[in-house]
């Protein structure tokens, strides 16, 4: 449920969920079958249903022309007293009063509200990622492997790669308090190794 500031109340009901290739093949997750969308104050209710069990023939492969992320959907007005209806097919609903929009797209690509596009994924521009001007000194771009890579110093920064790694492990075993005396060692070297080579 979701509540408004004005008081309006709506509610949604998700759709259900397919698992396909636990077995044979790759594993997918699909939504499939109704997802609802009520507003009981004012009698409106959207329905949209998930297309993967569409268009499926012998042995699950689908028929060609069908998507499995599409969906359909219809925006309405319910006839009073009517009960809220889950059904598998737009076609067989029976609660409508008037159609206020249909709804269709795709979950992974875009959504269309009568004849206006609400969401298109090559339309939304990705969120630009603002840099911080003072970052705490753990922050990955002073990680010296990734500085000497920058500079195409291969060599350098494979051995601060190599170090960072060692410190990583050493860190990972007194973490268990399992540190033994070569892993001290192990980490010296690692340490010797770099001093001397820079």
């Amino acid at each position: 449920n979701v509540e408004f500031a004005d008081g309006g109340k709506a509610t949604f009901r998700y759709s259900g969920v397919k698992v396909h290739g636990l077995m044979v093949g790759k594993r997918m997750v699909y939504p499939s079958g109704p997802m609802t969308f009520e507003d009981p104050a004012n009698g409106i209710r959207a329905l949209l249903i998930f297309n993967y069990g569409k268009g499926r023939g012998l042995f699950g492969f689908r028929k060609k022309g069908t998507k499995i992320d599409d969906f359909d959907g219809i925006i309405y007005y319910r006839k009073q007293g009517a009960a809220a209806e889950n059904v598998d097919e737009l076609k067989d609903l029976k609660d409508v009063s008037k159609v206020i929009a249909k709804v269709s797209g795709s979950w992974l690509k875009c959504l269309k509200i009568g004849d206006d596009v609400l969401w298109d994924i090559d339309q939304v521009q990705p969120d630009v990622v603002e840099y911080t001007r003072n970052p705490l000194p753990s922050d990955w771009r002073f990680r010296e492997d990734l500085i000497w890579l920058r500079r195409n110093s291969m060599v350098i920064s494979q051995e601060w790669k190599n170090r960072l790694e060692a410190e990583q492990r050493r860190d990972e075993k007194l973490r268990k308090g399992k540190v033994l005396p070569h892993c001290d060692r192990e980490y010296e070297h690692a340490l010797s190794y770099i001093d001397v080579k820079l």
